[in-house]
């Protein structure tokens, strides 16, 4: 007879599996680079989406990023912070959008690059269907 897995160790594959087939139904919509100087910056930039989005991913290139603020303007015109905080390099950062109740209309981001001169922040929304 075989030995009995632990079931510990079958949850966890489980959660991992689901965790993969998750992401394989995201359909990752780029919204833009933004390129970010040392000591940080404004930038507002309007959503270009034909539907709600789910997750919002922000992903820094060449060095570590801080935001003070990312905020949303969602559709009926308010206003609300949906990230601060430090993005490491490479690491990218999901931002659960479905909270907000309505669509975005805009991000607003006051962000600077730490280290070096500049960093590229990519910005991506999961409109999966």
């Amino acid at each position: 007879m075989g030995k009995a897995k632990p079931a510990g160790l079958t949850i966890l594959a489980i959660t991992f599996w689901m965790g993969a087939i998750t992401q394989a139904f995201a359909v990752w919509d780029g919204l833009g680079d933004l390129q970010l100087h040392h000591g940080g910056e404004r930038f507002l930039r309007d959503v270009p989406l034909n539907e709600p989005a789910k997750r919002l991913r922000l992903t820094s290139s060449d060095d570590d990023i801080f935001c003070r603020s990312v905020s949303a303007t969602i559709g009926d015109g308010e206003i609300r912070e949906i990230y601060h905080g430090l993005l490491h390099r490479e690491q990218p950062q999901d931002v659960d959008l479905a909270q907000l109740g309505q669509p975005v209309r805009r991000l607003s981001f006051q962000c600077g690059a730490q280290h070096f001169d500049t960093a590229l922040l990519h910005v991506t929304a999961d409109v999966g269907h």
